[in-house]
């Protein structure tokens, strides 16, 4: 069940942000190195789960720079900033959300919040309740469906690097919701199963106690049909992340041209509509998915397929939203070669691979957690699906006033002492103790001290992750001296390449291990061996 903590630091410069489906720490490099407004894009994305094999909240971790050079001496990059009056890093005056040329891109967020907040939610209802899948399955799944915003540095690189027609982000926008519209096109006419539990009724009782009748009616092949609905929306998460990045890419320029006692405006509004859309999302999941073959209480509900009508039905209008209302001018190809190397020069940089390391090794502790928190929230809580939404929906409006506090009254908060308010969930560490959903129907002391210890290691863990604060520096003035005096090393840059190529690399292969009943037995699949 998602749980939203949010601290958004200093928008338009740093923005932390966690959710259990993902979060964003975006570190606007324009803001700490100003670029002219004639340079050459370069847009840098770090985009990374975490390490951790058996994770089912992967985080986002951003990077992301705008149109800027990059002139290294003496370990000090150095450029020169636009001589604005009013403090704005880009001509323009402040940009206006509503109007013709960028009402598009406030529609974007929309969607993408709408896509985002839904899918990931069906999965406790569907996967948990309707096909009773394993704890582990669940897990990944959870991480799944939003592990393509660890892809974002490759959508960023293609997308500033190879223009289509000219246009660098609009028509990458579109292919983006053509391959998310497609996916959700293929689960609204994709025939569905029927649920585990052919009557609801046999939810309530322990395994102990079924009878010949009661086994004869389970339908046990019912787990096996999640994999293939989790792999679509892994797909159509694909299509509507490539969207979000070109939409932050135009973000990050309309920013530039916020004065400065207005900076951050931008950003905070755009959250603020996702985070609203992401509700709404999560009002049809709790509302549709909450009759008794999804562990709820409702007398009504509606299919899988039917929930994704209408959500490629609400998805439509974002294709001439996409291309009449958003203003872009036509852009040169950037040179890929020159643009890796300065990539290379970016990470590099101590600035970008200590931060970098706060949110690559905080984050894997940060996020552990134990695999049996959807099992337990249903047959030993009795979460229904509106509960979970209801909690979901109060996270995310703390989330979102948790935007508008700090951009009005939050922007020189010490970083350091607001992250310890975030935390997140993750799913591995628990295969030694064997939290299946059998032994928690059964709810015996046995697995209650087995999810007990699974729950202390959590807490233990993220109190640990504390530990590494002391590498993210405590406001944009320390950050700004870190980019000028903080050098540059090529062998700790090559170590945090390889170990941010392996964490996805990992990522992505276990997890998918652990949708499949072949791998899923495995122990870096969360399993206890097969």
């Amino acid at each position: 069940m998602a749980r939203t903590y949010c601290g958004c630091l200093a928008p338009g410069r740093l923005q932390f942000t966690r959710r259990q489906y993902g979060s964003v720490l975006n570190l606007r490099w324009d803001a700490l190195v100003p670029p002219p407004a004639s340079s050459a894009p370069l847009r840098i994305a770090v985009v990374m789960p975490l390490a951790n094999a058996d994770i089912d909240a992967p985080k986002r971790l951003s990077f992301l720079s705008g149109s800027q050079t990059k002139d290294i001496e003496d370990g000090y990059v150095g450029v020169k900033t636009p001589e604005l009056g009013d403090g704005a890093l880009r001509e323009g005056g402040m940009p206006v959300l509503t109007s013709k040329d960028n009402i598009g891109l406030l529609f974007q967020y929309a969607v993408v919040g709408l896509v985002y907040g839904l899918l990931p939610e069906t999965i406790y209802p569907f996967m948990q309740n309707y096909l009773n899948c394993s704890g582990a399955q669940v897990a990944s799944a959870q991480q799944l469906v939003v592990l393509p915003w660890s892809f974002k540095v490759f959508y960023g690189i293609l997308s500033d690097c190879r223009p289509i027609f000219g246009y660098r982000r609009r028509p990458y926008m579109l292919i983006g919701w053509g391959v998310c519209f497609i996916m959700l096109l293929v689960m609204c006419i994709m025939p569905i199963g029927k649920p585990y539990f052919l009557v609801s009724a046999d939810r309530d009782i322990t395994v102990a106690d079924y009878t010949p009748e009661i086994e004869a009616r389970i339908n046990h092949s019912a787990p096996d049909e999640g994999a293939k609905y989790v792999m679509i929306m892994f797909f159509a998460a694909v299509g509507y992340v490539l969207s979000d990045v070109c939409a932050d890419s135009i973000t990050c320029e309309l920013a530039q041209r916020e004065p400065i006692d207005k900076r951050g405006k931008t950003q905070s509004c755009i959250y603020t509509v996702r985070t609203a859309m992401v509700i709404f999302g999560e009002i049809l999941v709790g509302f549709f998915f909450n009759g008794e073959e999804y562990g709820g209480d409702f007398d009504f509900s509606l299919s899988f397929p039917q929930l994704m009508i209408i959500v490629t039905v609400l998805t439509l209008p974002v294709f001439p939203m996409t291309w009449f209302f958003i203003h872009e001018e036509k852009a040169p190809a950037t040179n890929f070669r020159a643009y890796i190397s300065d990539f290379w020069n970016l990470l590099c940089s101590r600035a970008m691979y200590q931060i970098v390391a706060y949110l690559f090794f905080a984050g894997i502790f940060a996020n552990i957690t134990y695999t049996g928190s959807t099992p337990v929230a249903s047959y030993m809580v009795g979460v229904t699906p509106i509960n979970s939404t209801l909690s979901d929906i109060l996270s995310n409006l703390l989330f979102a006033a948790g935007i508008m506090i700090t951009s009005k009254w939050g922007l020189h908060w010490n970083w350091r002492w607001m992250i310890p308010f975030a935390t997140s969930l993750t799913l591995a560490i628990d295969g030694p103790f064997n939290v299946t959903n059998e032994r928690v129907q059964a709810d015996t002391h046995s697995v209650r001290t087995d999810i007990t210890w699974t729950i202390i290691i959590m807490y233990a863990m993220t109190i640990f992750s504390w530990v590494f604060l002391f590498l993210l520096p405590p406001q944009k003035a320390e950050t700004q001296a870190l980019v000028r005096k903080g050098g540059h090393s090529k062998l700790i840059g090559g170590l945090t390449a390889f170990y941010l190529i392996f964490a996805i690399i990992w990522s992505i292969m276990t997890n998918i291990m652990a949708m499949f009943d072949s791998t899923s037995c495995l122990i870096i699949a969360g399993g206890t061996g097969c």
